[in-house]
């Protein structure tokens, strides 16, 4: 578990103090207590202005002027389907530059995103599409740390389990670009 969070620790820290050129990580975690554990862990390395909760995401004005047009989506299309995604990740977005621009953070830790799962949200598809080369990010030069729980496939290549853990299936997600795929990291409790 030290090696663990000794790992995170140093990954966020150079990330942090020598943004690399896509200034971006997702962290996943096989485990509620090892993706809080972390959190508590890294968190004072952070401002409170530079911690995005995304439970939050859900009470901004963002999310409230488009609760119609949401709700229609989802009744329309259901919340696995791209159009009603698209929606959301749209609107994600807006959040994300909206709370950089109101803040000015250095860096960002994006927490708790389980009301994201629940609406069929994809944390890769997001950030590779819609982060990865935001004018935001690299203008700024401002890391975006993003832990979250799942597991990567055991067989499967750029495969991860979104909220897989030892009690729930989670659902499948891929890295479909791969240059993307060093900014994913999974991390697995020693049981």
């Amino acid at each position: 578990m030290h090696e663990i969070l000794n790992n995170v620790t140093a990954e966020v820290k150079r990330v942090i103090n020598k943004p690399p050129s896509r200034p971006i990580r997702l962290m996943l975690f096989d485990t509620t207590a090892l993706c809080n554990l972390v959190q508590n862990k890294i968190k004072d390395e952070f401002d409170n202005n530079e911690i995005i909760n995304i439970n939050n995401f859900y009470k901004s004005k963002q999310w409230e002027k488009n609760a119609d047009r949401i709700a229609e989506a989802e009744s329309k299309y259901g919340v696995n389907n791209i159009k009603f995604q698209k929606i959301i990740c749209e609107l994600l977005e807006k959040y994300i530059v909206n709370y950089v621009e109101q803040n000015r953070p250095n860096k960002l830790l994006v927490i708790e995103d389980s009301e994201l799962y629940s609406n069929g949200f994809d944390p890769i598809h997001f950030l590779s599409a819609y982060m990865y080369e935001h004018y935001i990010v690299l203008d700024n030069e401002i890391p975006i740390i993003w832990l979250t729980i799942g597991q990567k496939e055991e067989y499967g290549t750029n495969e991860y389990r979104y909220y897989k853990t030892e009690f729930t299936r989670g659902r499948q997600i891929k890295i479909t670009q791969d240059s993307f795929s060093s900014c994913v990291f999974d991390y697995k409790s020693d049981y």
